[in-house]
């Protein structure tokens, strides 16, 4: 601007970028206009990623792809920004030709911010079950990128998908190599933990095994549900650590049965009738099941664990018994009968719900409340009580000398008058006095 008098207006503007072919701005929306603008290249980009994205929002997947090719040829507009547009609508337009177009993005992205891409397209490839392909990917980027934890990461989680296929088999060399790798870079990758712990076992390195285990639940598995599960299914851990996965059932109690109730579950049902905490247990078994029906979870896991503790009721000591009825009668398991439920849901909720009444009701002897002890044949009976007299009121039970009149505040008050007394003494004059007044 010359002077900084004029102000050009922004039509004018536009005008001059679609003549040099960069953005067709008027070919998708003419009338949209603003007056002016003061730096007109901030603008055109600026309003033309905002159309990308309401082009995308009305799925007009062509005119956002025109308008990202023409994004592109501002040189303005990086890939990593727009990578992830163009999939989106490769996905649409020419699904295809998705796996071209990614690997371009590859190519035109510096490293490490491609693993982005690479990780893109091996999803796609594992879609499609493209596993050769998969395998020359991570080839041709493993001698570039073997230094950077993420693609360590992918290679290891690569190699250990491909034995779970052939379980029988010992795992090949690179894996634990590679899962190495990948664990020094990222310790706390609950994939890479799982399958490192799966490879080492295979291995027979318990020394390794039992480092990483107490390192986890040191810290990580407090936290995570699903690495604190794996470690209990997998037998990596003891009972020892069953109190963390009985907090954490108690603090999502209706997660998916999967990630840790079940697991929960077989370890407490392991725990032999003589062990010390088999009480304890068997109490915190009916806590989460009666958890779980309380907030409506019906699945077919939480069903089953509830027959089993409606058959094992009877064979639990009678203090238990009683503490576990008293619990469940405590909380909202009557309501849970509704119309939602199945037939065999209801039938079992009914069969529970008697079952704690039952228990509920047959209150052990050790908390019945008793009638003191027997008398013995040689002691005395007691002195049958005598009744007072008028003369016993009023003298004192040492001296015998007349007792102290009561304050007035303390003594009995009068009795009321009786309703014909009232009439006759004072209902009646007044009216007779009022009548004569008239």
């Amino acid at each position: 601007m010359k002077g900084g008098s004029r102000v050009r207006t922004t039509e004018a503007l536009i005008g001059n970028y679609q003549a040099k072919n960069v953005l067709h701005l008027a070919k998708f929306l003419p009338d949209a206009r603003p007056t002016y603008v003061y730096d007109p290249k901030r603008f055109v980009i600026s309003f033309a990623r905002f159309l990308v994205a309401s082009c995308l929002k009305q799925r007009r997947y062509k005119d956002a792809l025109a308008l990202v090719l023409a994004l592109i040829a501002t040189s303005k507009y990086i890939p990593d920004s727009y990578w992830q547009i163009g999939q989106e609508i490769y996905k649409h337009i020419l699904p295809s030709e998705l796996p071209t177009y990614l690997r371009s993005t590859i190519s035109g992205i510096t490293q490490p911010r491609n693993i982005e891409n690479i990780r893109a397209l091996l999803v796609y490839q594992a879609d499609h079950d493209l596993h050769s392909e998969m395998d020359d990917l991570l080839r041709d980027f493993e001698m570039s990128h073997e230094q950077y934890p993420e693609f360590c990461q992918l290679y290891a989680l690569h190699l250990y998908d491909q034995w779970q296929r052939h379980p029988d088999e010992p795992p090949p060399a690179a894996l634990l190599q590679w899962l190495i790798k990948a664990y020094k870079g990222n310790c706390k990758h609950r994939l890479i933990i799982m399958a490192y712990l799966k490879v080492l076992r295979h291995e027979n390195d318990l020394n390794t095994i039992h480092q990483i285990t107490d390192k986890c639940l040191a810290s990580q598995a407090k936290h995570d549900p699903e690495l604190l599960s794996f470690l209990i299914h997998e037998n990596f851990v003891g009972t020892q650590w069953l109190a963390q996965a009985i907090q954490l059932c108690h603090a999502d109690p209706v997660a998916d049965p999967s990630v840790i109730f079940d697991k929960t579950m077989s370890v407490i049902h392991a725990i032999p009738f003589d062990d010390d905490k088999y009480q304890e247990m068997m109490f915190e078994r009916a806590r989460l099941i009666s958890l779980r029906l309380e907030h409506g979870v019906y699945d077919e896991t939480t069903m089953t664990e509830a027959q089993k503790l409606i058959d094992d009721l009877d064979t639990f000591p009678a203090e238990l018994q009683y503490k576990i009825a008293q619990f469940m009668q405590q909380g909202d398991l009557p309501l849970t009968l509704t119309p939602q439920l199945t037939n065999d849901q209801s039938r079992t909720l009914k069969r529970l719900i008697k079952a704690v009444e039952k228990h509920a009701a047959d209150k052990p002897s050790s908390d019945r409340p008793t009638k003191g002890p027997k008398r013995d044949a040689n002691t005395p009976k007691s002195q049958p009580r005598k009744r007072k007299t008028a003369m016993a009121d009023t003298l004192d039970d040492s001296s015998g000398q007349p007792k102290r009149a009561k304050p007035r505040a303390l003594q009995r008050p009068k009795r009321p008058l009786k309703s014909n007394v009232w009439h006759k003494y004072i209902a009646t004059p007044y009216l007779l006095k009022n009548q004569a007044s008239h």
